[in-house]
């Protein structure tokens, strides 16, 4: 790298990576199929990835900055030994597969000082997500074979600033995402029986994200910080064909049904603040906040049965709390903290068991949770 010191900036590097896992994928469907519906699912994962990339930086003006990069990348991705066992017998053999890619991505950037206070700017750039397997619950050979890699090409524009001697700082962006081939959840429909829908990762062909953040930080005196965020995206598919779980289930084969227009899932609205005193008093200091957060329902479209019910999860909030008290020029800390101190009933994620009695299932969030922490810093 250069030493960041002249009007022209640059860095080059290289990247070797190796991984080697060995896992296994182990659930029962007793409720439904009883004690003998035992699920393991061994498989082993290697993936090496070879990458050399660069970038460079040159202040035309002390207003104007442009930035470029670009990275090429190689990766190799191994499936080995993948097998289903289910009741103790291997259901569809041992699968070997691999998948790879060879990519090139980079950024081109322009930033602009509209004051010293004020820096706008704006950037296009084209990202890369590896391709893999979707390894669990396989039934059919179909849902092991690999996915693609997903391309975006991500268009921003944007302002940072500090206002008000720095008591102020502002931020806002808006953005447009560009996916070829996202990588989504799916399913695949197995016809021999009983028939039925087993999930899997697949590629859309195209869809898109658009949307705009805004960001305050305030501190009107020194010891308060007020933070406030606020983010709105609308996702949507633009050429997909999603595998419709409750046509397949009644017809007994696979069933499509074009998914282009609906949203991709995601919540639309995000919403969090914060709010930060720090005190003293006597020989002692202290610090309390509390923070908050609002997150929009989500829709996935995948999960849309027979019964014509959705298992989206309907937006929420949750607030969190915290207290510490130090003594002056100590390295030592005591602190209370709550998380979900209102104690919100809220879900992370649902989903359903298809080709039963679409039982819905999900994963909760975490109740309200209170604890004690001690810190010490040398």
């Amino acid at each position: 790298a250069s030493k960041g010191d002249n009007a022209f900036d640059w860095i080059l590097g290289a990247y070797f990576g190796y991984e080697d896992l060995r896992d296994n994928y182990a659930s029962d469907f007793i409720d439904s199929f009883g004690p003998a519906a035992s699920l393991s699912v061994p498989y082993k994962q290697e993936v090496q990835t070879q990458a050399v990339f660069g970038q460079v930086e040159y202040q035309v003006t002390p207003k104007l900055n442009l930035i470029g990069g670009l990275r090429y990348e190689h990766e190799d991705r191994k499936l080995k030994d993948f097998e289903t066992i289910f009741g103790g017998v291997s259901v569809i053999g041992v699968i070997n597969n691999k998948t790879d890619f060879d990519e090139v991505t980079g950024k081109i950037a322009v930033e602009y000082k509209l004051t010293d206070q004020v820096l706008t700017y704006a950037s296009v750039s084209r990202g890369i997500k590896s391709g893999g397997f979707t390894a669990y619950n396989s039934f059919s050979p179909d849902a092991v074979s690999a996915f693609k890699p997903e391309e975006l090409i991500a268009y921003e524009i944007g302002f940072k600033s500090d206002l008000a001697d720095r008591k102020l700082r502002l931020n806002g962006a808006v953005y447009y995402y560009d996916y070829k081939d996202q990588q989504v959840q799916n399913g695949v429909f197995i016809t021999t029986p009983p028939p039925r829908a087993v999930g899997r990762i697949s590629n859309a062909p195209k869809s898109e994200i658009y949307g705009a953040e805004l960001e305050i930080e305030w501190r009107p005196i020194k010891p308060l910080s007020i933070t406030q965020s606020l983010g709105y995206s609308h996702g949507e598919f633009k050429e997909f064909t999603i595998l419709d779980i409750g046509a397949s289930t009644v017809a007994g084969v696979p069933v499509g049904r074009d998914a282009s227009g609906e949203r991709l899932g995601p919540p639309e609205f995000t919403y969090s603040g914060a709010v930060r005193y720090d005190g003293s008093f006597g020989e002692w200091g202290w610090s309390g906040g509390v923070d908050y957060s609002y997150r929009g329902d989500t829709d996935p479209p995948l999960l849309k049965p027979a019964s014509g019910a959705g298992y989206g999860v309907p937006g929420y909030w949750l607030v969190n709390a915290n207290l510490s008290l130090h003594p002056a020029n100590a390295p030592w800390e005591i602190g209370i903290w709550g998380r979900n101190i209102l104690d919100e009933e809220y879900d992370l994620t649902r989903n359903f068991f298809a080709g039963v009695d679409w039982t819905p299932i999900s994963a909760p969030g975490q109740p309200a949770t209170y604890g004690v922490r001690f810190s010490y810093r040398r």
